[in-house]
C-alpha cells in the first residue's frame, strides 16, 4: 500500500522538506501552505508512533506532530 501524508501550514519555502522520524519523504506536490509527501513502506509495517515535521531551506523546523500507526 502506499501512504501520503498532507501537511498544513504557512510560510513553507521552495527548499522545505517534510521530516517524518527525521527522515525527508519524497514529495508528490508542495506549495507556500501545504505539503503532501509519500510514506515509505518501512515507516508503516509496525505499530508506533511516527513523529512529523517540516524544515525549511534555511533550516528553520516546525513543531512535531505525532502520527499513530496502528494495524
Amino acid at each position: 500500500k502506499k501512504f501520503r501524508v498532507v501537511v498544513g501550514g504557512t510560510d513553507f519555502d521552495a527548499g522545505a522538506q517534510l521530516l517524518v522520524n527525521n527522515i525527508a519523504l519524497e514529495l508528490e506536490s508542495s506549495s507556500a501552505s501545504e505539503l503532501v509527501g509519500r510514506l515509505v513502506n518501512s515507516l508503516v509495517q509496525a505499530p508506533g508512533e511516527l513523529t512529523v515535521q517540516v524544515r525549511n531551506s534555511t533550516g528553520k523546523i516546525s513543531n512535531t506532530l505525532k502520527l499513530s500507526v496502528v494495524p
